[in-house]
């Protein structure tokens, strides 16, 4: 981001890594650059601080505010308080905010994912609040409060709606989470744009191109990807439809992905698709959990509506 002159950058994500304070300490010699990280523990905070005793100036930081049992982030309330305090005193450290992410709770809604997800955004206004109130913002020239991801943007937005009265101003940020394409499982299930809550839903843009190597035997066929190739970690791919001939023929009924190799996927058929996919064909696959195809290929071809290769997006993830 810095190289593509991105003047401000917030890292969500707290930073102990030494080679990467060290390229913070350096980066923030640079006066149109503003690097901006996470803290979650008093250790974390120790490390930046001997990692940053050099730097041209503090190193502005949120608390992240987590969830017992999940991902990163201080569990208790009166913890994220105390170890604010702790950044506050620092003198390499500034206060500039807190953070959460709502993406580790379930991420579906048809359970109580959602009214989980409400109930734990609240405590992030109230954690502000409390914080400025001790004055612990007092080097910041504007407080942020941000969460947010592919899942649940909406319960953020709402969160978010109406800023606390603190001392400055507060700076809201609803982080996008997947924001190059859609999905056809994993964010399908959650998103508020998804196809079974919006009349204008999201549409997957990414999908797999597969050739049928083999049909083995009745039921079953065999597809020339695998794991080295597309996303598994969540779902399965979900054949789309058969690319013959410049006819798209739609696989609704009767096709499953059963099991990955590293370079093949058995493709399970019953009527009416046992009859449609034949040795040669194309498979159009749809995937589950982007992030992980990014990983994969680090240039994604670009199809026009004739199946021509028009563009090229290069992913740096």
């Amino acid at each position: 981001m810095r190289r593509f002159g991105v003047p401000r950058v917030l890292i969500a994500n707290e930073v102990v890594e030494p080679a990467q304070l060290a390229w913070l300490a350096d980066a923030l010699a640079d006066p149109g650059f503003e690097p901006l990280c996470l803290v979650d523990s008093v250790e974390g905070v120790r490390i930046m601080e001997n990692a940053l005793a050099g730097a041209a100036r503090p190193l502005p930081v949120l608390v992240e505010l987590g969830v017992a049992g999940r991902r990163t982030g201080v569990r208790d309330p009166e913890q994220a308080l105390e170890l604010a305090r702790t950044v506050a005193a620092s003198t390499r450290l500034t206060l500039v905010g807190v953070e959460a992410f709502e993406g580790v709770f379930p991420q579906r809604r048809d359970d109580d994912s959602p009214d989980r997800v409400r109930a734990w955004l609240d405590r992030l206004y109230d954690l502000a609040r409390r914080a400025d109130a001790e004055h612990l913002f007092d080097e910041a020239a504007e407080v942020i409060v941000t969460a947010g991801g592919s899942s649940y943007p909406d319960l953020v937005s709402d969160a978010l709606a109406e800023p606390p009265e603190l001392s400055r101003p507060v700076r809201r940020i609803v982080r996008s989470g997947c924001y190059v394409t859609h999905d056809d499982l994993f964010m399908e299930r959650a998103s508020p744009l998804r196809s079974a809550a919006d009349d204008d839903p999201l549409r997957p843009a990414l999908s797999c191109h597969a050739r049928v190597l083999s049909r083995p035997e009745p039921g079953r066929a065999l597809l020339g990807v695998g794991k080295r190739d597309v996303s598994f970690d969540v779902d399965l791919p979900v054949p789309r439809a058969v690319l013959r001939d410049g006819e798209r023929i739609p696989l609704a009924d009767g096709a499953r992905v059963v099991e990955l190799n590293d370079h093949h996927a058995f493709l399970d058929l019953s009527a009416p698709a046992e009859e449609a996919v034949r040795v040669g064909d194309v498979v159009e696959l749809g995937l589950s959990h982007a992030c992980t195809v990014f990983d994969k290929w680090p240039l994604i071809p670009v199809l026009d509506a004739d199946g021509r290769v028009v563009d090229a997006v290069r992913t740096l993830f």
